[in-house]
């Protein structure tokens, strides 16, 4: 749980919106275009289970995802 909240934490300095997340087909995606992530917090987010996917400027989680 505690790396969950970190990387939410992470999340939180680059998105204010009301419904970042969502999952699909137990994957969970963080609408957080990678772009605007520094390069050390990608990083990060890649070590606690999140993948950068330019395609859908998002990062998503096979680790952390359900439906």
């Amino acid at each position: 749980m505690k790396k969950l909240v970190r990387a939410l934490q992470i999340f939180n300095r680059y998105t204010d919106s009301e419904f970042p997340t969502s999952c699909v087909h137990n994957q969970m995606f963080v609408h957080v275009d990678p772009k605007q992530v520094n390069n050390s917090d990608i990083i990060e987010l890649e070590s606690i289970g999140f993948e950068v996917d330019y395609g859908l400027e998002c990062f998503v989680s096979n680790k952390y995802g359900s439906c």
